[in-house]
């Protein structure tokens, strides 16, 4: 995944300091990012401390994930966008508040807002 360094300042007042652990210790700073450079996060190395493991011009080390804007490789600002993936599966009437309702002899169980006939719930674990 890759990250744009959103800081408040342009220029080198905007550089994102990258240090050699997770942590803002003055001696641990190996390197810095500018303001709107793109670095590429590891997703194998958890945020520790509020800090990202990432890259940047073949150097790699920690940044505040408070100054990180999820982007394209060249900086694009990504959306999020949300497919529904049901199809046909919501019984016509529902409702909401309990966390089943029967429709046809089938008994639909809902689990986070999603409807699922009970006999598929059971095969998907099976």
């Amino acid at each position: 995944m890759y990250y744009k360094v959103t800081t408040s300042e342009s220029g080198s007042a905007g550089a994102l300091r990258m240090h050699s652990t997770p942590d803002t210790d003055e001696s641990s700073i190996i390197s810095s990012v500018p303001h709107g450079g793109v670095v590429q996060g590891y997703s194998v190395t958890p945020d520790q401390n509020g800090m990202r493991y990432v890259s940047y011009n073949g150097i790699s080390g920690w940044v505040s994930t408070l100054y990180l804007t999820a982007c394209d490789e060249k900086g694009n600002t990504t959306t999020t966008t949300t497919v529904d993936r049901q199809t046909n599966v919501l019984p016509p009437t529902t409702d909401s508040s309990s966390e089943s309702t029967s429709n046809k002899g089938k008994t639909w169980l809902i689990i986070g807002g999603v409807a699922m006939a009970a006999g598929a719930l059971m095969n998907a674990f099976m």
